[in-house]
């Protein structure tokens, strides 16, 4: 199963490049001579890994501080 929410994109470069970003979208940079079959292979080869950083993004919480607050090595300090 292929990710829903990609985008792809053809650049002038060597290598393949594939990114999970943290509200869950799959950036694929591929070569310009890339096939479209070729990027099908590519994401279903790499659809365990792909599923695991979203995961990882999706159980990531994020921490609110106050305007007195800092956040220093996962503590929170008032200052």
């Amino acid at each position: 199963m292929l990710p829903v929410n990609y985008s792809i994109t053809r650049r002038n470069v060597k290598n393949a490049r594939l990114r999970v970003c943290e509200n869950g979208l799959v950036q694929l940079f591929v070569p310009e001579s890339f096939t479209d079959g070729q990027i099908q292979d590519l994401l279903e080869r790499k659809r365990l890994w792909i599923e695991s950083k979203q995961d990882f993004f999706r159980q990531k919480t994020k921490i609110m501080l106050s305007r007195n607050e800092i956040l220093l090595f996962g503590n929170r300090y008032a200052y």
